[in-house]
């Protein structure tokens, strides 16, 4: 939390990165089996998403087409959906947090909507890209690229105002929230990072024991990809609980966790 000193707000203490990372881990042990159970359900539906979406002719490939975006509007609101379920699982624990209500319902809209930008500004870009001119493709692939940069940077300060909205705290607003994350986008973004290390290694041996074709994956890797993007999506937001509890409170303590 924020000190106070000399009537003065202090600069909030730096979360290191491993620490986040750490009480992640703990957060997530603390309620197995039921992450488990979430698990295989979100690996279930995304891999159905995913081969669904290949069986009826949609584009998984980043295109400016109607296919791909059906396909892109189904896995952003799976994703939104699954995503507040388990922030609301590893924040409050086993007991209830299978429950669809309004508190869900907006954590659930905001992450969908931050979702939908990014996706959106990625499909400008492919529909801003000029045919048959290198030098205008990598003007407009620069300039998206550093347009998602700061997209990303925009999320990562706003990352704890879902699960405020989930927690109930009506008063914390999206102000508040860019504050509680001073001194604190760069221990998330390594806290990511760290937990993305040991699943590089086996998505990469995947990728080229299968060959894979961007626009024809193999069913193996997509299943291979899947599992394991669930399973640093569920680090991630067990990083993002770890934030929230040191920067707005609320929640069982970390030391409740470990018990």
């Amino acid at each position: 939390m924020t000190a106070i000193a000399n009537g003065r707000v202090a600069a909030p203490e730096v979360l290191a990165s491993t620490r986040l990372l750490r009480e992640s881990i703990g957060l997530i042990r603390a309620v197995y089996p039921t992450v488990l159970y979430a698990w295989l359900a979100i690996f279930a539906v995304s891999a159905l998403i995913q081969f669904g979406a290949v069986r009826v002719g949609l584009s998984t490939t980043p295109q400016v087409s109607g296919g791909y975006i059906g396909y892109m509007l189904a896995v952003i609101a799976f994703s939104g959906a699954a995503h507040a379920l388990t922030l609301r699982l590893l924040s409050e624990g086993r007991v209830g947090w299978l429950r669809f209500d309004r508190p869900l319902l907006e954590c659930a809209g905001l992450l969908m909507l931050g979702q939908f930008i990014l996706s959106a500004n990625t499909l400008l870009a492919i529909g801003l890209t000029p045919a048959g001119n290198p030098k205008g493709v990598t003007l407009v692939q620069a300039s998206i690229g550093l347009g998602n940069l700061v997209l990303l940077y925009v999320m990562a300060k706003l990352v704890l105002w879902p699960l405020a909205r989930l927690d109930g705290r009506l008063e914390v607003s999206a102000a508040q929230a860019w504050g509680r994350m001073r001194r604190t986008v760069r221990s998330l973004v390594g806290a990511w990072l760290l937990a993305a290390i040991p699943l590089m290694g086996p998505t990469f041996v995947g990728y080229f024991a299968f060959h894979v074709n961007p626009a024809h994956p193999h069913p193996a890797y997509v299943v291979l990809a899947t599992g394991l993007g669930v399973v640093q999506g569920l680090v991630n937001q067990g990083v993002v609980v770890a934030i929230y509890r040191q920067r707005l409170g609320g929640g069982r303590s970390v030391a409740e966790v470990f018990d």
